[in-house]
């Protein structure tokens, strides 16, 4: 346990230090599948801005006037151990949960100690850190491979997978009662 934990911290810094081709940024649309209670649909985030402050604005296609606006404050981005998964209609300034991306507080606990405990869906569970995965989504430039830190709760029936960049913790594939993942990233939406 204790081999696998140090080969998966030497690997997450090996990766921080490889030169990325394609990165997420401001003017990107993300586009997710989301299983929601047996409906499947996709949800769209424009990203509005993603230093100091988070901002995007969201749809759902199964219903177009379900949409928003989010605000994550830095704090919120760097400190944060709850994450806001409900997507109510209209306007949301977040405090002291973060939404789509996992704060550097959760992340650095996690590599740290090897779990940390996160407020998902309104319950507390520790996620222990299981490895490194790669997800294929597409862009403009076509397929492209993405590394991905993956987190499970003790059951494994919760598993959240954040994208290996330190300066953008997105979450790109998510299983709890429901269940998204990101599949396209559309530049200058």
């Amino acid at each position: 346990m204790f081999l696998s934990f140090i080969l998966l911290i030497g690997n997450f810094l090996n990766l921080q230090a490889q030169e990325d081709t394609f990165q997420i940024q401001k003017g990107n649309q993300l586009v997710y599948d989301v299983l929601f209670n047996g409906s499947a649909f996709e949800m769209k985030i424009n990203l509005l801005a993603l230093q100091p402050e988070m901002i995007f604005d969201w749809w759902l296609s199964i219903d177009a006037t379900n949409s928003g606006t989010v605000r994550i404050p830095e704090t919120a981005l760097r400190r944060a151990t709850s994450l806001y998964t409900k997507f109510d209609k209209g306007p949301k300034q977040l405090m002291n949960q973060s939404c789509m991306w996992l704060s550097e507080f959760a992340v650095n606990t996690g590599i740290e100690n090897g779990e940390v405990v996160l407020r998902v869906n309104g319950e507390y569970r520790p996620y222990r850190f299981t490895g490194i995965e790669t997800l294929v989504i597409y862009t403009s430039q076509g397929a492209t491979s993405l590394e991905c830190l993956k987190l499970k709760d003790e059951a494994s029936r919760y598993e959240i997978w954040v994208l290996n960049d330190l300066d953008n913790l997105l979450i790109m594939k998510m299983q709890t009662d429901w269940s998204l993942q990101l599949k396209l990233v559309r530049e200058n939406f």
